[in-house]
C-alpha cells in the first residue's frame, strides 16, 4: 500500500473514488466517499460524515491507498476446485 503524503492528497484520491486505509491499534479502517459523504469501515462501527467532519476528526490520520490483490488468484484453479467438488458421485 502506498502512504500518502498530506491530508489533501488524500481528499483527493477520495474525490477520485479511490479507497484509502488507515492502521489504528492493529485496526484497519477503510474510507471512501459515496456522493458527498465520508463512508468510514471500522471493524465493528459504520457511519458517513460530511467532508467538513472528516477533515475535524482525520486531518492528522496518516493514510495509504488501498490497492485489491486480485492478481494473486489463480481463477483457472478455482473452477477446477469447484468443479470436482460440484461433480456427481457414482
Amino acid at each position: 500500500m502506498e502512504k500518502i503524503e498530506s491530508f489533501t492528497f488524500a481528499v483527493d484520491y477520495l474525490k477520485q473514488q479511490e479507497v484509502l486505509c488507515s492502521v489504528d491499534n492493529q485496526k484497519l479502517t477503510y474510507y471512501r466517499m459515496k456522493g458527498n459523504m465520508i463512508s468510514v469501515n471500522m471493524p465493528n462501527a459504520h457511519y458517513l460524515l460530511s467532508l467538513e467532519q472528516f477533515k475535524e476528526l482525520f486531518s492528522r490520520q496518516t493514510f495509504y491507498l488501498y490497492t485489491k490483490y486480485e492478481d494473486s488468484i489463480d481463477l483457472s484453479k478455482d473452477e477446477e476446485y469447484y468443479s470436482w467438488k460440484n461433480k456427481p458421485t457414482n
